[in-house]
């Protein structure tokens, strides 16, 4: 029946907003929702989703080298892709030193009155985006430390690259950010929603949400580095490489480590100095090509300027492990299962716990602690090494148990993991 006032009906808002089921003897059917209900292909497809998305806006790798093919390029990504699955905290390590180091350069380079200089312009530098020429030798790539020296020295001048032309070489999408963090944020609310209305919630989920904390403050860090970079500018200089050498009284036999101006930085700039035999176990990340450096390795990674920001990091990995615990009480398909469940959330905390209190005493009454590389001399000497890697194996290992208890959890949830949210009883409505 028409309705001679013009106005909507109210049966056909309520038929809009709830649907209809639909008669199989019906040959056409109007608004009709989907059944209230989820398969375990929609569970893995939407926590597998937000995962990838996630991982894939945050991760800003620096510069490849010109000799780097396509599948070179994809393979680096690929590890680092599948490092920040199975251990998010390492991926948040690498960008919260190279966040130090952008801020230590931008101080560096404002001293000298490079008003323009910027988080950007330090991000680029340290991601290899700066290639030297000098007269008469090859080229290698710069840290935004090596830019300052160079610039302080005279040897250079600033380089003339504006902040918007750094971000126009960037691959950077607005629309895949915005779309990970709906995805994630919609996943979230699922989480909530469900445990409000006391329905369950799968490990898998639990495990995506985990890694929330560590991808937001990844994402906080990388904020201002360029994405997906491939041509880096070239600096020319009409000066000798032996001439920048010979001033700062160095030899090319010396400072070759990783590339000639390697002596302006020092071994206690980096958690790990890579440019001796102890960066061997970084290998596998393809980070360690031949000497000279032809790129800047995705693992240079930089110290932490002050306290706080060794207990920011803290703080966002202990949330990490600590949101584990959200599962204790979860139905596992076995009673192993939930043992297991509940061994490694307690046996990875205690090793944080653990490790976080060595480095709190260190880093107080050790006053050479903060001058030594970090892993190289700090962590691989006695008593430092037991300190260290007994936590660190325990911990990586309670980390490898969950992930295989989320695996093994999947081929039997419980029957209520299947039924879907009612948002009506959720969110509010007059």
């Amino acid at each position: 029946m028409s309705n001679p006032s013009g106005s909507t009906s109210p049966s056909l808002i309520y038929t809009f907003l709830n649907g209809t089921s639909c008669p199989q003897s019906a040959s056409r059917c109007g608004w009709v929702l989907p059944p209230n209900g989820r398969g375990t292909t929609n569970i893995i497809w939407s926590c597998g989703f937000a995962l990838f998305i996630c991982l894939w806006t945050i991760l800003h790798l620096n510069l490849p080298a010109a000799t780097d093919g396509w599948w070179c390029i994809f393979l680096r990504k690929a590890r680092w892709l599948f490092l920040g699955l199975i251990a998010p905290e390492i991926v948040l390590l690498v960008a919260c030193g190279q966040w130090t180091s952008a801020q230590r350069s931008v101080e560096d380079m404002r001293a000298l009155g490079c008003k323009h200089w910027s988080m950007t312009h330090a991000f680029y530098a340290d991601s290899g985006g700066f290639v030297l020429k000098p007269r008469e030798s090859g080229s290698f790539p710069l840290t935004a430390r090596q830019v300052w020296y160079l610039v302080d020295c005279g040897f250079m001048k600033v380089p003339n690259i504006s902040k918007k032309d750094i971000e126009d070489k960037s691959k950077a999408d607005k629309i895949t950010k915005a779309i990970a963090v709906l995805q994630v944020g919609w996943l979230v609310m699922q989480c909530v929603a469900r445990a409000i209305q006391r329905l369950a919630v799968t490990p898998l989920e639990l495990l995506i949400i985990a890694i929330v904390p560590c991808s937001a403050a990844t994402y906080f860090f990388w904020l201002h580095k360029p994405k997906d970079v491939n041509l880096p500018t070239v600096l020319e200089v009409d000066v000798s490489l032996a001439d920048i050498l010979l001033s700062a009284r160095q030899t090319a036999i010396n400072s070759l480590h990783g590339t000639p101006l390697d002596f302006v930085e020092g071994p206690e700039m980096y958690v790990l100095n890579m440019y001796t035999g102890s960066g061997k176990i970084w290998s596998w990340l393809g980070s360690r090509p031949p000497r000279p450096l032809t790129r800047i390795p995705n693992d240079r990674n930089p110290q932490f300027n002050a306290f706080y920001q060794r207990c920011l990091l803290a703080a966002v990995v202990a949330s990490f492990s600590t949101l584990h615990f959200l599962g204790w009480d979860f139905d596992f398909p076995s009673r192993a299962e939930q043992i297991l469940w509940w061994t490694s959330c307690a046996v990875a905390e205690g090793s944080l716990a653990v490790h976080g209190a060595v480095e709190v005493v260190s880093y107080l009454f050790d006053a050479g602690y903060r001058k030594r590389p970090y892993i190289q001399e700090s962590k691989t000497t006695w008593p430092g090494n037991f300190l260290f890697l007994v936590p660190a194996g325990l911990y990586f290992s309670a980390r490898l148990a969950l992930l295989v208890g989320v695996g093994l959890s999947m081929r039997s949830l419980p029957r209520d993991a299947f039924v879907s949210v009612d948002w009506t009883a959720v969110l509010p409505h007059f």
